[in-house]
């Protein structure tokens, strides 16, 4: 009987597993804009009157794949924060050509010296003039139900900071 326990137990892990694996495909209809231009991506948000969040990542970056693979897509995916986020991507090589909160052309790598961003993946949380909404998530550590509860404590705050400045 032991026997079959765990052998239940090794089956539902393993089909938990692969769900899991599922989901985390890659969906085109939930990948991550990437930011060309913020002073039009902060007319946007504040159009909608919703803060934007912005991955800064680099190109190469294992553990920025993962947190969009792991974190962002299951969340862009389960539509929860339609129309309430902008969500965008940055990165921050020095040749990604990224015009700034005004227009101006600029690269990435600019950008995120501007905010003090040194570890790839970090995600930014902000209010359409460029100020940071909620506490930034840096890295990718601890488990993922961890990094879900991060994420959405911080998308609430970044919504009810926006919200309150309409």
């Amino acid at each position: 009987m032991t026997r079959s326990i765990h052998l239940l137990w090794l089956l539902a892990a393993f089909w938990l597993g692969h769900l899991h694996a599922v989901e985390m495909a890659g969906d085109p209809a939930a990948e991550l804009p990437q930011s060309r231009d913020l002073a039009a991506d902060a007319a946007a948000a504040r159009a909608a009157g919703i803060p934007l969040v912005l991955l800064v990542s680099q190109r190469e970056c294992g553990f920025c794949q993962q947190m969009k693979e792991r974190i962002l897509y299951p969340t862009l995916r389960g539509g929860a924060y339609l129309g309430r986020v902008l969500f965008r991507e940055v990165r921050m090589d020095a040749d990604e050509p990224l015009r700034d909160w005004q227009g101006r052309p600029g690269a990435g790598d600019v950008f995120a010296r501007g905010y003090g961003v040194t570890i790839a993946p970090t995600l930014l949380f902000l209010r359409p003039d460029g100020s940071e909404a909620a506490k930034r998530i840096i890295g990718l550590s601890g488990a993922p139900d961890l990094l879900f509860a991060y994420l959405d404590a911080a998308l609430e705050q970044a919504i009810a900071v926006t919200a309150k400045e309409r």
